[in-house]
């Protein structure tokens, strides 16, 4: 089942890092998953109407279930062929979510660990709200 969101509404206990890296998608996601312990898979693509290649923008997407409420962790691929998937965000090469109930402990160790990362030349937090600019994007998480 999909599950369809709209970038333009509000969440609540939603997380964003904007990411500056020159590395590919898959060694990023290799490096993430090494340092949190995570499973980051390949998940989807999303299309826009306007200003989007063909081929659209990788995802991936991993979701803890151990929590009282499931955490879902989102890489995007922001940017391709000269084309941002964030039009508000377009100096990052990759926005990272984290969606789900985390303790300010919890945030802190994510910054830490994603800036102990050598290739991440900047990680850093944005407010989701920023992300509503670009009302366009229809995301999709299995």
């Amino acid at each position: 089942m999909v599950k369809k969101i709209r970038i333009s509404e509000s969440f609540e206990n939603v997380h964003v890092w904007g990411i500056a890296s020159a590395v590919s998608e898959l060694k990023m996601v290799m490096l993430i998953n090494r340092q949190l312990h995570i499973s980051l898979r390949k998940s989807i693509k999303i299309m826009s109407k306007t200003n989007i290649p063909a081929e659209g923008f990788i995802t991936f997407t991993y979701v803890n279930e151990n929590y009282e409420l499931p955490i879902r962790y989102i890489l995007f691929l922001n940017r391709t062929k000269g084309f941002s998937l964030f039009s508000s965000q377009p100096r990052f090469d990759y926005i990272f979510a984290i969606m789900g109930s985390l303790s300010s402990h919890e945030i802190h160790r994510t910054t830490m660990l994603f800036r102990s990362i050598r290739e991440v030349n900047a990680f850093i937090p944005l407010s989701h709200e920023s992300l509503k600019n670009d009302k366009d994007y229809l995301m999709l998480f299995d």
